[in-house]
């Protein structure tokens, strides 16, 4: 399955914030104890499966959640809060700032 979503990156302690939740997750491949590596560049933030990933899909009792945060993320999202593209299928999501106001 492929998805691609309008989300919204927030601020959490003076840093952008993403947070990704639901079943659509689960129906792409990105289920609870998933394991990924985050790549932050200029123009995106990737989310690469990878066995010992240092970062894992966490879960409500409803859905998964991916919550990323950190200043790292300045530098795809220099100001926020913004509005960003998510991608999503079983290998990867990209994510990429779409510009505006959130």
């Amino acid at each position: 399955m492929k998805v691609a979503r309008v989300i919204k990156v927030g601020l959490h302690r003076g840093n952008p914030r993403i947070w990704l939740q639901g079943k659509w997750l689960e129906r792409c491949g990105w289920t609870r104890d998933r394991r990924f590596d985050v790549r932050v560049t200029d123009v995106g933030v990737l989310l690469l499966p990878a066995a010992h990933g240092h970062k894992k899909v966490s879960a409500s009792t409803k859905a998964a959640i991916i919550d990323l945060n950190g200043s790292d993320l300045r530098t795809t999202f220099p100001t926020v809060p913004c509005q960003a593209v998510a991608f999503v299928n079983e290998q990867l999501i990209a994510i990429m700032a779409v510009g505006g106001d959130a």
